[in-house]
């Protein structure tokens, strides 16, 4: 069971989304109409995947326009040669993480919003990377060996049922599949 800490949640991104500076913003609400259309909203979002522990739009950035995500493209824009990438499709809950990180514009920019369906993630993820490479992060993280224990990392949680990872460290989440993306 995944602690309740541990849940990502639409709080966040729904006082956003009726900030002034968004177009839902400037229209004149008063604020119990703004509260009855979040609880709404929040509503919708979780009759999409009801069982998912992620309860928030999440963002991802591509150099590549599309309209559906495919499980035939995981891994393809390798950045920095980052082995991680294989492990699925990355997701961010801040967008402005991504503008922080990627201010060379290397992971492209469009920036698709989406609700992803992950009902048994890996909350512990570094401590499983640690189990088949430990110190990863004090070695050459973009080796070829590397891109193996990430391989191996993957496969020891697909076989623990586990469908995605919640990274505590930084605001990360990542579907192994692209069925579930919505």
């Amino acid at each position: 069971k995944v602690p309740t800490n541990k849940i990502i949640n639409t709080t966040g991104y729904l006082s956003d989304l009726f900030k002034p500076s968004n177009e839902i913003g400037k229209i004149n609400l008063t604020p119990q109409q703004k509260q009855e259309a979040q609880q709404q909203y929040s509503q919708y979002l979780n009759t999409i995947f009801p069982d998912s522990k992620v309860k928030d739009i999440v963002y991802h950035v591509s150099k590549n326009k599309f309209e559906k995500f495919d499980d035939k493209f995981i891994g393809a824009n390798k950045i920095q040669n980052s082995p991680d990438n294989d492990l699925g499709i990355f997701f961010t809950k801040d967008v402005s993480y991504i503008k922080l990180q990627d201010s060379e514009k290397e992971l492209g920019n469009n920036i698709y919003s989406v609700v992803v369906n992950l009902k048994n993630p890996n909350l512990n993820y570094y401590e499983v990377l640690d189990k088949f490479i430990p110190g990863l992060y004090e070695k050459d993280y973009t080796s070829e060996k590397s891109r193996v224990y990430y391989q191996q990392t993957k496969e020891w949680m697909l076989s623990n049922n586990q469908d995605g990872i919640i990274e505590s460290a930084r605001p990360f989440v990542v579907a192994f599949k692209s069925s579930q993306v919505h």
